[in-house]
């Protein structure tokens, strides 16, 4: 099959290109090997599009008693198009990597390829047990590589919630499985209970950042800018695809106030803070908060199809500014197709996107239209920013490196086309074909705003970053954490001591004392 070709490739590769560096091969032929591994594995998943649906058991798990489910994947109409998206980014990185020769890195190359091969089998998840394997072997990574890359104790630390947090996601995710199998169910992702889709995505909701609102990063590690971006990306795709099947179901109608107030707080604060940004790298954690927060939105209001829109505008055209390290006059270029693209203007890709204000009373629809304005003004301003020059690159580099944002380009555009997301979004009203106009005119007030020198005091935008995005929340459960890890010490110290056993003794004496207190009240 194209797809477990695709897959076996994806895994297979990395290995080739680690045993080949250590036999001093020139780095060219590695980087060729790389390209042409990426190249196989973006057109097999393409084609793999006629065999639609595919259902591929990887392994029988034993016993049942424990496992209902075996991991198994799923191709069908919508995971097939979040792997086709992410299926272009070894590609894409491996091109625009050429002008990076400053930081040539095989090692970096096989990353890219693996940590693809694990994002594929999330996307492709048949059911929970194989999603929370794929969730285990992508956060084990990541944070591998991370440490590695890490010497400062409060970057660690802030690793360490953030994974917590996933943690807490895959736990979410579990126990929903557990429930459907407590009333002899067997959840799949073909056929998720209503009663369930809440709980799964609470879980997905974790690890978008989404619910609740929470950045992982204020300051993104130091991961090389492809590798960076493939790691970041990855494992939202993951999520986004289940998103998407969440969105056939629908959630409990007694959850939906409570989840649109919450994404309408995420995409308000993202989009804020996105213009703020120092770069696009430094806003990259608001861009997929803000982005995934619509997606979610479409998702709590039942909509697949404006669900995935904004769910694949978040990869491909974040992924075009994330991977620009040059900004030469071509790139800019391509960026401002891609912002058309994220406008929302009839016959779009993200024109089914703003489907959703129709879906919504006029005070969210208010809201929502100001963030996704915000957004679209914050990628303009990180589209026009200088980079490095491209004086000193090769004249071949000149070729490659935009061939590989292109690829993106016209990848998100086919798929789109592909998908019918260019067509008219069914019901068609009024309001959704001047929706994209309303954003546009939007961010044109915003810009003259802006451009009349009204802006928000540093103080301010600290403040208000620090509130909406639940900051200080966290560092109060962190503040009780090391205090109930300070109070275990000092009892350790008191009981290791000289009048430990007098200490236990007098416990022991208050615990008996307590215990005949109670008693005696019964």
């Amino acid at each position: 099959m194209l797809l477990l070709i695709a897959i076996v490739l994806l895994f297979v590769s990395p290995i080739v290109i680690l045993a080949l560096e250590k036999t001093k091969l020139r780095t060219g032929f590695l980087w060729f090997f790389a390209l042409g591994a990426a190249l196989s594995v973006w057109v097999l998943v393409l084609f793999s599009r006629i065999q639609l649906p595919i259902q591929i058991i990887l392994m029988r798990w034993q016993p049942q008693v424990y496992f209902s489910f075996t991991p198994t994947l799923l191709l069908d109409d919508i995971s097939w198009i979040y792997a086709a998206i992410l299926a272009v980014y070894p590609l894409s990185i491996f091109l625009t990597d050429v002008v990076q020769v400053d930081e040539v890195d095989p090692q970096a190359w096989a990353a890219t390829l693996g940590i693809a091969g694990l994002s594929l089998l999330a996307i492709l998840a048949e059911n929970p047990l194989t999603l929370m394997l794929a969730w285990a072997m992508m956060d084990l990574a990541e944070v591998v590589m991370l440490l590695q890359r890490v010497s400062d104790s409060q970057q660690r630390e802030r690793i360490v919630i953030t994974f917590s947090v996933r943690l807490m996601g895959i736990f979410v995710l579990l126990t929903g499985a557990m429930v459907a199998q407590a009333r002899g169910e067997y959840l799949t992702f073909k056929n998720i209970p209503t009663d369930i889709s809440g709980i799964l995505l609470l879980a997905v909701g974790l690890r978008l950042g989404v619910l609740p609102p929470h950045q992982p990063f204020f300051q993104e590690p130091p991961l090389r800018r492809g590798l960076g971006t493939i790691v970041r990306l990855a494992s939202v795709a993951s999520s986004l695809v289940v998103l998407a099947r969440l969105a056939v179901v629908g959630v409990p109608e007694n959850w939906q106030p409570y989840l649109l107030g919450v994404a309408v707080l995420a995409a308000f604060y993202s989009g804020f803070a996105w213009t703020q940004a120092k770069d696009e790298l430094d806003g990259r954690p608001f861009w997929i908060l803000g982005m995934a927060s619509f997606s979610l939105i479409a998702t709590v209001r039942g909509m697949p199809s404006a669900s995935i829109a904004w769910g694949t505008a978040l990869l491909a055209s974040g992924g075009i500014l994330f991977l620009a390290s040059h900004r030469a006059r071509a790139v800019f270029v391509l960026a401002l197709i891609s912002l058309v693209s994220l406008s929302g203007l009839p016959y779009s890709p993200l024109w089914q996107g703003v489907s959703l204000y129709g879906k919504v009373n006029i005070g969210f629809v208010a809201a929502f239209v100001v963030a996704h304005a915000l957004l679209l003004l914050g990628y303009y301003r990180h589209a026009r920013q200088a980079q490095q020059k491209t004086e000193s690159i090769e004249p071949w580099m000149k070729i490659l490196y935009p061939l590989g944002l292109l690829l993106l380009l016209l990848n998100y555009w086919g798929i789109a086309w592909a998908i019918g997301a260019l067509k008219p979004a069914a019901p068609v009203n009024a309001f959704v074909w001047w929706s994209g106009f309303i954003v546009v005119a939007v961010v044109a007030g915003i810009a003259v705003v802006f451009r009349r020198g009204i802006s928000f005091h540093h103080t301010i935008f600290s403040a208000v970053r620090s509130t909406l995005s639940l900051e200080w929340m966290y560092r109060a459960f962190w503040w009780l954490y090391r205090s109930f890890a300070r109070g275990f010490d000092i009892l350790s110290q008191i009981f290791e001591g000289e009048g430990g056993i007098v200490w236990a003794i007098l416990v022991l004496i208050l615990l008996v004392s307590v215990m005949q207190q109670s008693g005696g009240a019964g």
